[in-house]
């Protein structure tokens, strides 16, 4: 993974690229926070390409992992920030 087009705190942009033994991967994606008062709102978006056998599986399947390992990491950190949060509450 290689980050790209760095503008802390609000944004920054990735690719990344992978191959073993059961197919190889190339993707981009992109994060945006938006802080608004007390709230800070993640925006994410990312495309991969996927090819060899893991290609095999299908895209549907797939997609339907992707968007679970997504909200499965959204969720730990959302976890992970709010016990940092209530750390340092007075």
């Amino acid at each position: 993974v290689e980050l790209k087009d760095l503008n802390p705190p609000e944004s920054y942009n990735m690719a990344m690229s992978g191959k073993g033994p059961a197919g190889h991967v190339d993707g981009t994606g992109s994060v945006r926070l938006e802080h608004d008062g007390k709230i800070t709102t993640m925006h994410y978006s990312g495309d991969a390409k996927v090819g060899g056998k893991v290609a095999a599986v299908g895209q549907r399947l797939l997609d339907v992992v992707a968007k679970a390992m997504a909200k499965r990491s959204l969720n730990a950190l959302a976890k992970k920030v709010q016990e940092r949060i209530e750390q340092e509450a007075p």
